[in-house]
């Protein structure tokens, strides 16, 4: 009981100003396969903010709530962090905080990786989709605004996300 407590508090909620009050559990992975997803993440359609869905309201289809600012074209998760891919106003990978985001806080930039229009996260991976079409991957935790990329297929993919 006492676990299933702290794992309540470390789930992700938003207050009435937007600001993120909580992360999800580092083995979030493991849980998904035992329980349904409690709440998504978007990009918004108008404004290209972040928002949370909560999928335990009774209408969830009005409960989007904004909790980090824009504009970004791609977004990925880990644990207790959001990354994303900003339009030109944003230099390359970006990063928050589940804690420390809000519809002001700026985003922290974590490499300097240009012409990126989509990007995934598998464990310690950050993959890249380019403008040109090319896959890309770096390691989150070795990532910084110098690092290098390496390149994962020689030819262009014909996909615009990962």
């Amino acid at each position: 009981a006492r676990r299933d407590r702290l794992n309540d508090k470390r789930r992700a909620r938003v207050q009435s100003n937007g600001q993120a009050t909580g992360f999800q559990p580092t083995n979030a992975n493991k849980s998904l396969r035992k329980n349904k997803p409690k709440t998504l993440f978007g990009i918004g359609s108008e404004d290209a903010s972040i928002y949370l869905l909560d999928l335990t309201k009774k209408d969830p289809l009005t409960a989007w709530k904004k909790i980090g600012k824009g504009p970004m074209i791609s977004i990925a998760l880990t644990a207790d962090s959001v990354y994303g891919i900003g339009d030109n106003s944003f230099p390359g990978v970006c990063k928050q905080t589940f804690l420390n985001m809000t519809t002001t806080s700026d985003w922290e930039p974590v490499s300097n990786v240009k012409s990126v229009i989509s990007i995934a996260i598998s464990g310690d991976d950050i993959f890249a989709v380019g403008a040109d079409g090319l896959l890309w991957k770096q390691s989150l935790s070795k990532m910084t605004a110098t690092s290098e990329w390496t390149q994962l297929a020689m030819s262009a993919l014909q996909v615009k996300a990962v």
